[in-house]
């Protein structure tokens, strides 16, 4: 069934859905507050442990270094953390996250919106090595080989790549402010009126406003669709084998409140 459904898909929505299904990760609270990842590290050591307690410490670290090094970005209120620890060969991942509302803020502080993103970038770049740094640290100390190391600047980086296809003239004004929509918000979903005017306004586009998204939102509900057919043709019939269960440590945006729990 899948196979006839995809097969009568022209081309043209086929690129449509690939691009819609292509973007970094946006997150959502539980107050429906859209988040978008801000910087990320990731480590893996060689250590091979299921102890919760080696978890816990890598954890730590991670969480400790990511909190520290997200005051150069966003305020508290502003932002949140959230680490994963995975067990066997041990991996940490940690995320400094903020709301979509809370960076155009921050950009405008800095003037020109693509200074202002560039700048914050920057402080992006330098937080993500931050915590890279505390990891590789806790692994030495711990006697550990670090395998692999990756940092990432997600949404502000590919905003900066819109921008740049912009002005090399392989993208229309008007379709990066869409993509740029895409990317700083979650399927379907809604944006702020104050991010829809800043994105429009920073690559000279139509002012459209929710229009703008409105067109968007058969593309975005198409893709999604598709995916869930594909999810359900290929998912595993038997039954997976339990695994050890991961550590996770966050603070939401605006919350003082850490919680730590393993699932």
């Amino acid at each position: 069934m899948l196979g006839g459904t995809l097969g009568n898909r022209t081309a043209a929505h086929l690129q449509l859905i690939e691009a819609a299904t292509a973007q970094p990760d946006v997150m959502r609270t539980g107050q429906g507050i859209l988040l978008i990842t801000v910087a990320r590290s990731y480590l893996r050591v060689s250590s091979s442990s299921s102890s919760e307690s080696d978890l816990t410490d890598y954890g730590s670290v991670a969480y400790e270094a990511a909190e520290a090094a997200g005051q150069n970005i966003f305020s508290s209120d502003d932002r949140g953390t959230r680490v994963e620890v995975w067990p066997g060969s041990i991996q940490a991942a940690a995320w400094i996250v903020g709301s979509s509302a809370a960076l155009v803020l921050a950009i405008g502080n800095y003037g020109a919106f693509w200074d202002g993103l560039a700048t914050i970038r920057e402080h992006a770049r330098v937080a993500a090595k931050f915590i890279e740094r505390r990891l590789r640290s806790k692994a030495s100390e711990d006697g550990n080989r670090v395998l692999s190391t990756r940092v990432t600047t997600r949404q502000l980086t590919a905003l900066e790549r819109l921008h740049r296809q912009v002005t090399e003239k392989r993208l229309s004004p008007d379709e990066a402010a869409s993509k740029a929509l895409r990317i700083l918000r979650a399927g379907d979903e809604g944006a702020d009126p104050q991010l829809i005017r800043a994105i429009e306004h920073a690559f000279g586009a139509k002012e459209l406003g929710e229009k703008r998204l409105e067109a968007d939102t058969e593309v975005v509900s198409l893709a999604h669709r598709v995916k869930d057919e594909l999810l359900v043709e290929t998912a595993p019939k038997e039954r997976r084998q339990l695994r050890p269960r991961k550590l996770v440590i966050e603070r939401a945006v605006g919350s003082s409140r850490v919680v730590r729990r393993f699932e």
